[in-house]
């Protein structure tokens, strides 16, 4: 619980980074116009490289106390006294066929601990969608492992805008926007608009893809929280 606690008070850091960010006008459309082929193009561009640069190690630390935290139950369960430290970690198992294996390696618990720890494996419980996040903290732990996250921007809701023009053709687009990413064409001579991008700060990463980076950080905390809270009432 203690790892817990820590994963938390990294989690208020990770807020602390985040706030400035979403209060700032951070993102926007600057435009540029190719007389040759007559066409207006907004490509997008951010000021938060200094920023990301600082929610890296943040996201570690949550990520590697979360883990750190299940690692530890597992030990624990085990009264303490595990031979091999392979033995030491918290299973997730993603297919029946992975649980079947894994659980062979588990055999110096309880049933009803078993029981337990089946109950919190994604193949097992495909009615409870949260806990894709304990997949997620394990896919992600890996990846602070080798290289940084690739945390980016992501446009949500579509564009604000203001010009001469009544109505724009499609700029919604569902991708990640990278620095010079264009998002609006419009073809014909040079106009005059002001684009407004509505962008959340996500990852980009498989198992929490197009997720907003606080949102998905908090849902591994929380998730993390219950698996402990189940199992506290086995220990004194």
């Amino acid at each position: 619980m203690g790892k817990l606690e820590r994963a938390k008070v990294h989690l208020e850091a990770l807020h602390a980074v985040i706030q400035p960010i979403k209060e700032a006008d951070y993102a926007r459309l600057v435009h540029e116009y190719d007389p040759n082929a007559r066409e207006n193009l907004w490509r997008f561009q951010w000021g938060f490289e200094d920023s990301i640069a600082k929610l890296n190690p943040i996201i570690g630390d949550i990520l590697t106390n979360c883990l750190s935290a299940l690692d530890r139950l597992i030990y624990n369960l085990f009264g303490g006294v595990v031979i091999r430290d392979k033995d030491i970690y918290w299973p997730v198992s993603k297919s029946l066929d992975a649980w079947s294996s894994t659980k062979g390696k588990f055999k110096g618990l309880s049933d009803d601990i078993l029981a337990l720890i089946e109950n919190y494996q994604p193949a097992c419980r495909l009615d409870n969608a949260d806990l894709v996040y304990l997949v997620a903290l394990h896919w992600l732990a890996n990846i602070d492992k080798h290289r940084r996250f690739n945390v980016i921007g992501w446009q949500t809701t579509g564009l604000s805008y203001q010009g001469p023009i009544a109505r724009v053709p499609e700029f919604f687009i569902d991708k990640p926007l990278y620095p010079g990413t264009v998002v609006v064409r419009i073809p014909g001579e040079e106009v005059d608009m002001q684009f407004t991008p509505h962008v959340k700060i996500a990852f980009d990463e498989t198992w929490v893809r197009r997720q907003r980076v606080d949102e998905a950080l908090v849902a591994i905390v929380d998730t993390t929280e219950e698996v402990l809270t189940t199992f506290a009432t086995r220990f004194p």
